[in-house]
């Protein structure tokens, strides 16, 4: 199976050769692949002819489509909108206009995708129609800003679920290693602690700078 994975990778890097976004566009069909691994893995000692026939048809839907110019952005199956942000920081470095704007479409489709989270979108976005000097784009970079600013408080939340649930954990597992004598710094809590508060110093930063 890894061998046909690996001829199919490989068809992939040749279409891509030469493109900015070649490395996103592996590393997004290698997490494919690991994902459905993972689905698979109760599967893979008892049924392998199965998992060929399978594997093949997951192949198809991973394949992205390779776009007619350069100018153009890839089409992904089965892509997380992360993805479309790399692809749109591969690009955004360059400050060429016809690569900005191609940085642009990325932004959006992965905005499109999911709003929600889409604070890094955003605000590449804003700085995108900044540099172009758009139509418009002051308008359109304020709104950007705004949203983004609205994005970071659905990650500070986030982070305040996953701080709560993930400490209450560690505590608990750390008193009771204390009562058993057995103390390891890999459950210190403090460390954790110290995790969160770096991440909610940087969402801070970046509210504050909006």
């Amino acid at each position: 199976m890894f061998k046909k994975y690996c001829n199919f990778l490989s068809e992939v890097h040749s279409s891509f050769e030469g493109r900015d976004d070649l490395s996103v566009v592996i590393n997004s069909t290698n997490e494919n692949w690991g994902a459905w691994l993972e689905t698979k893995r109760s599967l893979i000692e008892v049924q392998k002819e199965d998992l060929f026939t399978a594997l093949s048809t997951a192949m198809v839907q991973w394949r992205p489509a390779v776009p007619r110019s350069s100018n153009q952005i890839v089409q992904l199956r089965n892509v997380n909108f992360y993805h479309l942000i790399q692809f749109g920081n591969q690009l955004i470095i360059s400050e060429v206009n016809e690569k900005l704007q191609r940085a642009v479409d990325y932004y959006t489709e992965s905005i499109i995708l999911e709003s929600q989270y889409g604070l890094i979108a955003y605000y590449n976005r804003a700085y995108c129609n900044i540099t172009r000097e758009s139509s418009d784009y002051k308008t359109s970079a304020l709104a950007d800003l705004e949203e983004a600013i609205a994005s970071v408080a659905n990650y500070m939340n986030e982070l305040s679920l996953v701080n709560s649930c993930v400490s209450m954990v560690l505590q608990s597992r750390w008193n009771q290693n204390r009562k058993n004598d057995d103390i390891s710094d890999e459950l210190d809590p403090r460390d954790f602690a110290a995790q969160i508060k770096a991440r909610f110093d940087i969402y801070g930063f970046l509210k504050k700078k909006n």
